[in-house]
């Protein structure tokens, strides 16, 4: 690898927001625009925060040599491309990347022109989304949240078509809290995610080459649009991928310390929270 993560986020940081600003809609510019900045604070929650689990699962994959086809299914950034990337090492890959918003997939063709790999990208709905060739795996990161529960079974129906018969899905979804709703970041958490996020900005500008309070209100804006619809439970994602016609090779919970509290917390961020760890194979 050509860059630390810390140096990509560092050259990325500043594309992404202008990307944002040519490409995104309006309901996910203050995401895309200023998730690397996030990332480089500390405050939101990437594929990187769970690599040690992709890399246990990616790194025996990359060497059974039966699994180079790879789609990342949604995207935030190039995140989930890094941590494949970085498990699989030389062994060779035929990598695809999707998103429904052009600016992730942005991001994922100039990681791949640092990193000198060539990246398959399309900007399209998932559901809507089919292949030339069927893929070996499908992984993503927080991907199930954007999907209501009568939608993920269209999107394991999605998953099923577009892998080969023993293909597997990869990815980690966070559970919900007890009472936590679809709406849960209202004015409240907002504000406070928007004064956590200035005063990290603050004292970081040497770090960033965005002004605090630009980088904070973006962040508000953010919150203020979220709606997620996490898993209940690790039963409720047994049920949805048997259902959907896979054998669970690995579902586990993992708790997470996070370093932002529950009063400013927000979708992705980096709170403490407990994830599934999925790992299905297509049957």
């Amino acid at each position: 690898m050509k860059q630390s993560e810390d140096e990509l986020l560092g050259l990325s940081a500043p594309l992404a927001f202008a990307w944002a600003a040519r490409h995104c809609a309006s309901t996910c510019r203050w995401h895309h625009g200023i998730w690397q900045y996030l990332r480089i604070l500390g405050l939101v929650s990437s594929a990187a925060r769970h690599r040690e689990f992709f890399e246990s699962v990616f790194t025996p994959l990359a060497g059974d040599g039966g699994y180079r086809r790879v789609l990342v299914s949604g995207a935030a950034d190039y995140g989930m491309l890094d941590v494949v990337m970085r498990a699989y090492g030389a062994a060779a890959l035929k990598l695809s990347a999707l998103d429904v918003c052009p600016t992730p997939m942005k991001a994922c063709q100039w990681y791949a022109a640092q990193q000198g790999i060539s990246v398959t990208t399309a900007v399209g709905d998932i559901l809507a989304f089919e292949a030339a060739a069927p893929f070996d795996i499908v992984c993503s990161h927080s991907f199930l949240k954007f999907f209501t529960p009568a939608a993920r079974t269209d999107l394991m129906a999605r998953w099923h078509r577009l892998l080969r018969p023993g293909g597997k899905v990869v990815t980690v979804s966070r559970i919900a809290s007890a009472g936590e709703t679809a709406d849960a970041f209202g004015a409240a958490k907002g504000a406070q995610f928007h004064a956590r996020v200035l005063q990290e900005a603050e004292q970081s500008r040497a770090r960033l080459d965005i002004a605090p309070d630009i980088l904070a209100d973006y962040a508000a804006h953010y919150i203020a649009g979220a709606a997620r619809h996490h898993l209940g439970s690790l039963e409720e994602a047994e049920r949805l991928f048997r259902a959907g016609g896979f054998a669970l090779d690995i579902l586990e919970l993992k708790h997470r310390d996070g370093t932002v509290g529950s009063a400013e917390s927000g979708p992705g961020v980096a709170q403490r929270a407990a994830y599934a760890l999925i790992v299905a194979t297509r049957v």
